[in-house]
C-alpha cells in the first residue's frame, strides 16, 4: 500500500535534479504516457505527470498538454520545486493554465504529505496502489 511520502520518493529518484537522462526517462518519453499509473482499491485508476522546477516555469511536451486536454479526468501534474521544498498537485485539468502561470498557479488539489494521500484515497474508498 502506497503512501503519499512513497510517491514523493519515487518523484525524487526518477525525475530529480535534471543533470542527464536516465534510462526510464528516456522509455518514458518514448511510449508518452504519464510518469505513473495508479489505482485504488475501489478500482479507480489516475496518472500522475511529475515535475520539477527551479524557477516558476513547469515545461511541457505538446504531446503532454495534448494528453492532459484529451483526457481530463483522474489525471495530475505533480511539480516539485527544490529550492522551496515544496510540491503541488494539480488536476489534469489545470494544464494549460500551468503552462502560462507556472509553479506560482493558486489551484493545487493538495499542498502536503499528508492531503496528497488523502486526496488519492477520495477517488474511491481504497488505499493507493502503484502499477508497475
Amino acid at each position: 500500500m502506497l503512501k503519499g511520502r512513497d510517491l514523493i520518493m519515487i518523484f525524487d529518484r526518477f525525475v530529480g535534479p535534471k543533470k542527464g537522462s536516465s534510462v526510464a526517462q528516456d522509455a518514458r518519453v518514448q511510449v508518452r504516457t504519464p510518469d505513473l499509473l495508479g489505482y485504488n482499491t475501489s478500482g479507480h485508476f489516475f496518472t500522475v505527470e511529475l515535475k520539477i522546477t527551479s524557477n516558476n516555469k513547469i515545461r511541457f511536451s505538446p504531446h503532454q498538454i495534448a494528453f492532459h486536454v484529451t483526457h481530463p479526468n483522474n489525471t495530475f501534474i505533480l511539480a516539485k520545486k527544490p529550492s522551496q521544498g515544496s510540491f503541488k498537485l494539480f488536476s489534469g485539468t489545470s494544464i494549460l493554465a500551468l503552462v502560462k502561470e507556472g509553479f506560482k498557479y493558486q489551484d493545487a488539489c493538495c499542498l502536503s504529505l499528508e492531503d496528497l494521500e488523502k486526496f488519492f484515497e477520495s477517488l474511491g474508498d481504497g488505499r493507493l496502489r502503484l502499477v508497475t
